[in-house]
Formats: structure tokens, sequence, C-alpha cells
């Protein structure tokens, strides 16, 4: 029964994973078109 919760944690957790790698590689494209972002 308690299975909805774990499955909250865990989609908080892949959020939590998901978002900052997601940033990362938008950031690494659009570094590639405007430099001044990669510093």
């Amino acid at each position: 029964m308690g299975q909805t919760d774990e499955e909250t944690l865990n989609a908080g957790a892949d959020e939590m994973l998901v978002k900052p790698v997601s940033l990362e590689l938008l950031r690494g494209t659009l570094s590639k078109y405007i430099p001044a972002i990669a510093r």
C-alpha cells in the first residue's frame, strides 16, 4: 500500500537528476552558438 509514496519519491529523485542534466545539455548546446554563456 505504501507503493505510491515510493513512486512519488522516485519520480522526485528522477526530476532532481534529469533537470540539471538537461540544463547542462542545453547550456552546452547554447554555448556553441553563444560563447559568452560558457564562462
